[in-house]
């Protein structure tokens, strides 16, 4: 395994539009328990740990500085469109997924990270998802490229047997060839069990890459299995904030695929009454807001929804052609439904619908987390004072 005193510092990227914060997290829990000082940079404020906002010369600093062992950073849109990252000189990438719809699907999108893959100087390892169809989009430097490839596909490196969804994720990790670590120590075909203490089934993708990630930099098996079977592994992504007496779902949803896999990761749940609040990106094309809706009549029939809430809070997104297409396709499914703007009276309101066994899906943008935290809030305020009358 590394050592934590190891003055090299490894820079790991992650790029796509789902998967890389769920990713750099899981790695950073089983990196952190190893021993090793890791730092993750991204835009994010309040994660599962510590997290840096921070522009491109703090990256610089961060890696000559060598405090750390191993620096993890999500290579987001703005990254991307400014060449923030151009030069860097990354150890390993890591390929999730690109949704349909997000800058990286684009031409320039995909030219931009091709540029980067292409001016990190010396050898690198790239780990590539292949059951995303970008995979072909993204150009490898053969000479300077360790190239291992995951997926639930018999032709990749690295793929998943025996899955199993519920309230956490468990599979069989398979590899399929042989691979070798930072000490050119062969890693032979193995088949082990892992169980992830999180929901979705797109957490198998996710646990596919840190798993082959964490065996490359030298981590024991046995401490990546209870690194991954860890409660802390539940604040991941999608999480569960509320299971006795009915249920809260909180799950940042930007495009189609995060909608898609929160509702696949909530169907087994056993709730009464679901209720639904979500709004949509204004960074989508129409196109791509037209296939979102669509999924949610799907999904509202599937998940039987009780009633849903569209919270009006990105400049009227939700445009009026799309809008009464919407409300007529829940109609005639017999879903309630209500506009709101997603105030505070709104979330008050809708908290107090809610009946014991019900379950309340938040499906919002990144830019709607307040609104989010202010349900959390009138939740918390909620619980403390039925306690405080039973004690009474």
């Amino acid at each position: 395994m590394l050592s934590p005193s190891n003055k090299e510092v490894y820079v790991i990227g992650i790029f796509g539009s789902n998967g890389k914060t769920s990713t750099a997290n899981m790695l950073w829990n089983i990196f952190t328990s190893s021993g090793l000082k890791v730092e993750i940079i991204n835009d994010e404020k309040n994660a599962i740990q510590k997290r840096i906002m921070t522009d491109i010369e703090v990256y610089k600093q961060l890696i000559i500085s060598g405090k750390d062992d191993i620096i993890l950073i999500e290579i987001n849109k703005e990254n991307l469109e400014n060449n923030y990252l151009l030069g860097i000189s990354f150890d390993m990438i890591i390929h999730t997924h690109i949704s349909e719809g997000s800058y990286e699907n684009t031409s320039e999108g995909i030219r931009k990270v091709n540029e980067l893959l292409s001016s990190s100087p010396g050898v690198k390892t790239i780990i590539l998802n292949t059951d995303d169809s970008n995979w072909k989009r993204i150009i490898i430097d053969i000479e300077n490229t360790y190239l291992i490839t995951y997926g639930l596909g018999n032709k990749a490196t690295v793929t998943a047997s025996s899955i199993e969804c519920g309230k956490d994720v468990r599979f069989c990790y398979c590899l399929q060839r042989e691979i070798r670590n930072k000490y050119n120590t062969i890693i032979v075909p193995m088949e082990i069990p892992f169980v992830i203490k999180t929901y979705g089934q797109y957490n198998v993708y996710n646990g596919l890459a840190v798993i082959t990630v964490s065996l490359i930099y030298g981590i024991e098996v046995n401490k990546i299995i209870s690194s991954l079977n860890n409660n802390a592994i539940q604040k991941l992504g999608l999480s569960i904030l509320y299971e006795n007496g009915f249920g809260v779902v909180n799950n940042i949803c930007e495009n189609l695929l995060s909608f898609e896999t929160g509702f696949e990761a909530v169907q087994n749940m056993p709730y009464d009454n679901i209720h639904l609040i979500f709004n949509l990106n204004r960074n989508n094309i129409t196109h791509i807001n037209k296939k979102v809706l669509e999924s949610i009549l799907t999904w509202a029939l599937i998940l039987k929804i009780k009633k849903i809430y569209y919270f009006n809070t990105n400049d009227s997104i939700l445009n009026s052609s799309l809008l009464d297409d919407f409300k007529t396709g829940l109609k005639d499914s017999g879903v309630d439904f209500e506009l709101f703007e997603g105030t505070i009276a709104d979330v008050e309101k809708i908290i107090n619908s809610l009946n014991e066994n019900d379950m309340l899906l938040y499906f919002c943008c990144k830019d709607s987390k307040i609104t989010g935290e202010k349900i959390i809030e009138i939740l918390d305020t909620r619980i403390l004072g039925n306690l405080s009358s039973n004690i009474k």
